[in-house]
Protein backbone atom coordinates (compact mmCIF):
# COMPACT_ATOMS: atom_id res chain seq x y z
CA UNK A 1 0.00 0.00 0.00
CA UNK A 2 1.41 3.23 -0.86
CA UNK A 3 2.27 5.93 1.89
CA UNK A 4 1.33 9.20 -0.11
CA UNK A 5 -2.01 7.46 -0.89
CA UNK A 6 -2.54 6.43 2.77
CA UNK A 7 -0.88 9.83 4.31
CA UNK A 8 -2.93 11.60 1.61
CA UNK A 9 -6.44 10.53 3.26
CA UNK A 10 -5.84 10.89 6.95
CA UNK A 11 -7.85 12.84 8.36
CA UNK A 12 -7.35 15.60 11.24
CA UNK A 13 -7.14 12.96 13.96
CA UNK A 14 -8.94 13.28 17.43
CA UNK A 15 -7.57 13.49 20.76
CA UNK A 16 -4.25 12.14 20.22
CA UNK A 17 -0.93 13.63 19.54
CA UNK A 18 -1.13 11.31 15.82
CA UNK A 19 -3.24 10.33 12.98
CA UNK A 20 -2.25 6.94 11.92
CA UNK A 21 -3.10 3.83 9.70
CA UNK A 22 -0.77 0.85 8.98
CA UNK A 23 0.73 -0.02 5.93
CA UNK A 24 2.50 -3.27 5.74
CA UNK A 25 1.21 -6.29 6.72
CA UNK A 26 4.21 -8.16 4.86
CA UNK A 27 7.30 -6.39 7.19
CA UNK A 28 8.84 -7.98 10.01
CA UNK A 29 7.79 -4.77 12.03
CA UNK A 30 4.68 -2.93 12.25
CA UNK A 31 4.80 0.05 9.63
CA UNK A 32 2.46 3.18 9.46
CA UNK A 33 1.66 6.34 7.72
CA UNK A 34 0.93 9.22 9.88
CA UNK A 35 0.21 13.06 10.21
CA UNK A 36 0.65 15.13 13.42
CA UNK A 37 -2.53 16.21 14.64
CA UNK A 38 -1.35 19.92 15.40
CA UNK A 39 0.79 20.49 12.25
CA UNK A 40 -0.38 17.86 10.01
CA UNK A 41 3.00 16.81 8.76
CA UNK A 42 3.48 13.50 7.50
CA UNK A 43 5.98 10.76 9.04
CA UNK A 44 7.04 7.07 8.48
CA UNK A 45 6.33 5.46 11.61
CA UNK A 46 8.25 2.11 12.02
CA UNK A 47 7.11 0.21 15.62
CA UNK A 48 9.45 -2.93 16.59
CA UNK A 49 11.31 -4.01 19.25
CA UNK A 50 13.71 -1.21 20.92
CA UNK A 51 16.85 -3.57 21.17
CA UNK A 52 16.63 -3.37 17.20
CA UNK A 53 16.30 0.52 16.75
CA UNK A 54 18.93 0.90 19.83
CA UNK A 55 21.37 -1.57 17.61
CA UNK A 56 21.81 0.86 15.01
CA UNK A 57 24.35 3.43 16.38
CA UNK A 58 23.10 7.02 14.56
CA UNK A 59 19.85 7.08 12.03
CA UNK A 60 20.78 9.38 8.94
CA UNK A 61 19.43 12.90 8.78
CA UNK A 62 18.59 14.72 6.13
CA UNK A 63 16.98 18.28 4.65
CA UNK A 64 13.62 19.02 6.19
CA UNK A 65 13.46 15.29 7.13
CA UNK A 66 13.60 14.60 11.10
CA UNK A 67 14.52 10.78 12.88
CA UNK A 68 14.19 10.08 15.63
CA UNK A 69 13.28 7.16 18.18
CA UNK A 70 11.30 6.73 21.04
CA UNK A 71 9.19 4.68 23.31
CA UNK A 72 5.51 4.76 23.10
CA UNK A 73 4.84 4.18 26.55
CA UNK A 74 4.70 0.55 27.77
CA UNK A 75 4.50 -0.71 24.15
CA UNK A 76 7.27 -1.03 21.65
CA UNK A 77 10.38 1.40 20.21
CA UNK A 78 8.85 3.59 17.45
CA UNK A 79 10.91 5.19 15.04
CA UNK A 80 9.98 8.41 13.47
CA UNK A 81 10.74 9.40 9.93
CA UNK A 82 9.06 12.90 9.83
CA UNK A 83 8.36 15.59 7.63
CA UNK A 84 9.87 18.77 8.93
CA UNK A 85 9.46 21.85 6.64
CA UNK A 86 6.14 21.55 4.19
CA UNK A 87 8.96 22.51 0.95
CA UNK A 88 10.00 18.95 1.33
CA UNK A 89 6.53 17.27 1.45
CA UNK A 90 6.82 15.56 -2.46
CA UNK A 91 10.53 14.97 -1.81
CA UNK A 92 9.50 13.25 1.40
CA UNK A 93 6.78 11.36 0.55
CA UNK A 94 8.91 9.35 -2.20
CA UNK A 95 11.45 8.85 0.57
CA UNK A 96 8.72 7.00 2.62
CA UNK A 97 6.96 5.30 -0.05
CA UNK A 98 10.82 3.81 -1.43
CA UNK A 99 11.04 2.88 2.49
CA UNK A 100 7.86 1.92 3.14
CA UNK A 101 8.65 -0.93 -0.13
CA UNK A 102 11.71 -1.62 1.58
CA UNK A 103 10.09 -3.09 5.03
CA UNK A 104 7.93 -5.02 2.95
CA UNK A 105 10.47 -6.78 1.46
CA UNK A 106 11.89 -8.44 5.15
CA UNK A 107 9.71 -10.55 7.16
CA UNK A 108 12.28 -10.41 9.77
CA UNK A 109 11.89 -7.60 12.59
CA UNK A 110 16.01 -7.28 13.14
CA UNK A 111 16.64 -7.71 8.85
CA UNK A 112 13.82 -5.05 8.54
CA UNK A 113 15.38 -2.53 10.83
CA UNK A 114 19.17 -2.92 9.17
CA UNK A 115 17.60 -2.87 5.92
CA UNK A 116 15.77 0.24 7.10
CA UNK A 117 19.09 1.75 8.23
CA UNK A 118 20.87 0.64 5.28
CA UNK A 119 18.47 2.65 2.54
CA UNK A 120 18.09 5.37 4.61
CA UNK A 121 21.89 6.20 4.33
CA UNK A 122 21.31 5.88 0.82
CA UNK A 123 18.67 8.39 0.50
CA UNK A 124 20.41 10.80 2.90
CA UNK A 125 23.52 10.74 0.53
CA UNK A 126 21.27 11.86 -2.04
CA UNK A 127 19.17 14.08 -0.74
CA UNK A 128 22.67 16.02 0.25
CA UNK A 129 22.42 17.93 -2.83
CA UNK A 130 18.76 18.02 -3.52
CA UNK A 131 16.63 21.05 -2.17
CA UNK A 132 13.03 20.84 -1.40
CA UNK A 133 12.28 21.48 -4.98
CA UNK A 134 14.10 18.53 -6.40
CA UNK A 135 16.84 18.99 -8.98
CA UNK A 136 17.38 22.29 -10.99
CA UNK A 137 16.63 22.20 -14.69
CA UNK A 138 19.98 22.20 -15.55
CA UNK A 139 20.87 19.28 -13.29
CA UNK A 140 18.26 17.08 -14.70
CA UNK A 141 19.26 17.71 -18.09
CA UNK A 142 22.98 16.64 -16.95
CA UNK A 143 20.99 13.06 -15.29
CA UNK A 144 18.68 12.54 -18.24
CA UNK A 145 21.77 13.21 -20.55
CA UNK A 146 24.34 10.83 -18.57
CA UNK A 147 21.52 7.63 -18.16
CA UNK A 148 20.89 8.48 -22.09
CA UNK A 149 24.85 7.69 -22.41
CA UNK A 150 24.69 5.08 -20.19
CA UNK A 151 22.28 3.12 -21.69
CA UNK A 152 22.56 3.53 -25.53
CA UNK A 153 26.21 3.20 -25.37
CA UNK A 154 28.27 2.07 -22.44
CA UNK A 155 25.71 -0.95 -21.46
CA UNK A 156 25.19 -1.85 -25.10
CA UNK A 157 29.37 -1.90 -25.58
CA UNK A 158 29.77 -4.00 -21.98
CA UNK A 159 26.68 -5.20 -20.55
CA UNK A 160 24.93 -4.25 -17.52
Amino acid sequence: MSFTKVVSELGPGGGGRWVRRRISLASGVAVFAAKECGSSLEALQVDTSMEFLEGVAAWPQAHGIEVSVAVDGDGPGRLHVQLKDARFREVFCSVCDDLASELDSQPVARDAVLALHARMVKWQYCLRYVGPSGLSSEAQLGLWGELFVLERYMMRAVGT
